[in-house]
């Protein structure tokens, strides 16, 4: 729908997420379903850009610009890093340091469509973070899931957003042209203990003024963020 040349596709990363959302994790009630199945009716009105966010929040995913300005696609998952960061790499570091005491939201009601109910929406089971609610309390939220019809995956879903907002630091580091390794990457290694800082963190953003003035902002993340939970 965006009428982009063929060469400006990255066709083996689309391949790859659609191998992603057909694998299979644990169902409702047993068995076994797809990760992300996405159904949508959408009309030449409505904005591409609006129809695109629906689908990639129904398969925990998002496009962007690839090193060589191609589109493509990732669906989030865990991933071991090859780069690994180190004081010798960095010159000057943020950390946030993340709990429930600043969570903005750890009791989220999500929503799909209920084809069973002539294509209604319909809610999912609440996801809560007994841990952040033991701090604060509930704060509500809602997540839509647009393009979703199954409740199991929608609660899937916002389980695995709730726990990667939930991260336990958020880190911007600036440095020369080694951070430049990370574009491509999702995420990398920091190995900082004198700072207290030692885990994988995503990269969310990526900006280069120069070879020796980098910026990355990284979420940390870890592997129980991308279970495949059922709802209970």
């Amino acid at each position: 729908g965006f009428a982009l040349a063929p060469a400006r596709i990255n066709l083996d990363a689309f391949k790859a997420a659609a191998n992603d959302c057909d694998r299979v994790c644990p169902a409702y009630g047993g068995g076994y379903e797809p990760f992300a199945v996405s159904h949508l009716t959408v009309s030449a009105e409505q904005e591409r850009r609006d129809v695109l966010v629906r689908l990639m929040a129904a398969c925990g995913g998002f496009v962007f610009e690839d090193p060589w300005g191609r589109a493509s696609i990732w669906i989030r998952k865990w991933v071991e890093p090859t780069l690994v960061l180190t004081a010798a790499d960095i010159s000057e570091i943020e950390i946030v340091e993340m709990s429930g005491v600043y969570a903005d939201k750890n009791y989220v009601q999500p929503s799909y469509v209920e084809p069973r109910n002539n294509f209604t929406k319909n809610t999912s089971l609440v996801v809560r973070d007994e841990a952040s609610i033991g701090f604060v309390g509930e704060r509500r939220a809602t997540m839509d899931f647009e393009a979703v019809q199954n409740f199991n995956q929608a609660y899937r879903l916002a389980t695995r957003a709730l726990r990667m907002e939930s991260t336990p630091q958020k880190l911007t580091i600036l440095g020369g042209p080694r951070l430049l390794l990370a574009d491509g990457e999702f995420a990398v290694r920091v190995e900082l203990p004198e700072h207290g800082v030692e885990g994988t963190f995503a990269i969310v953003s990526m900006v280069a003024q120069d070879l020796s003035h980098v910026a990355l902002v990284l979420h940390q993340v870890t592997q129980n963020m991308f279970e495949d939970v059922v709802a209970p």
